[in-house]
């Protein structure tokens, strides 16, 4: 750190927090909550100087449902970013709120 302003993209705190609950061995239940403080970007102005940007804290929250039929045979839904569209990096945003689900075989 002597010859940079800050450590670029990383947060000064970070906090997360995963539950999961199993109900019968049959239904899986979970969320992830997260909380990631403000943190600095590089850039640069027109002159091509380095310039220090804030990143705004973001909270973000996940959820996830599995049933499994049977040891080896299962079906998931996640709901990512629950609570918002943010910049993970610098000008690159998360692509919001998104639901994925799919099966599962193990074998």
């Amino acid at each position: 750190m002597n010859t940079q302003l800050y450590p670029w993209q990383k947060p000064e705190l970070l906090v997360s927090g995963l539950v999961r609950y199993n109900l019968r061995d049959k239904i899986y239940i979970g969320t992830n909550v997260f909380y990631m403080d403000k943190r600095y970007a590089m850039s640069y102005d027109n002159k091509q100087n380095i310039m220090a940007v804030e990143m705004s804290p973001i909270w973000d929250m996940n959820i996830n449902l599995e049933y499994r039929l049977s040891k080896f045979f299962s079906g998931f839904l996640n709901f990512n970013n629950i609570l918002g569209h943010y910049d993970a990096w610098y000008a690159y945003p998360t692509m919001g709120f998104n639901v994925m689900g799919g099966i599962t075989y193990s074998f």
